[in-house]
């Protein structure tokens, strides 16, 4: 897996993503953000194909909300 930083927009963390001809996955970080910032979105994006959400057919919002709760148990 590849990991690449681009200049996103500011609310754009970073996402994963895979290439549908070759199956390569690819971690896109936002270069505007902090090394913290995004040391912490790689994790997140990480803990999404560990979960196959790359897989998933359902709604992006209900991905993330589910991945984000998952942040907040592990933080209490």
């Amino acid at each position: 897996m590849k990991t690449y930083l681009y200049d996103l927009p500011v609310k754009c963390r970073g996402f994963i993503l895979r290439d549908p001809y070759t199956d390569e996955e690819s971690i896109i970080l936002n270069a505007r953000l902090t090394n913290e910032a995004n040391k912490e979105t790689y994790a997140h994006e990480i803990y999404h194909k560990l979960v196959g959400d790359l897989d998933s057919t359902e709604d992006i919002n209900v991905i993330e909300n589910r991945a984000h709760k998952r942040r907040l148990e592990q933080n209490d």
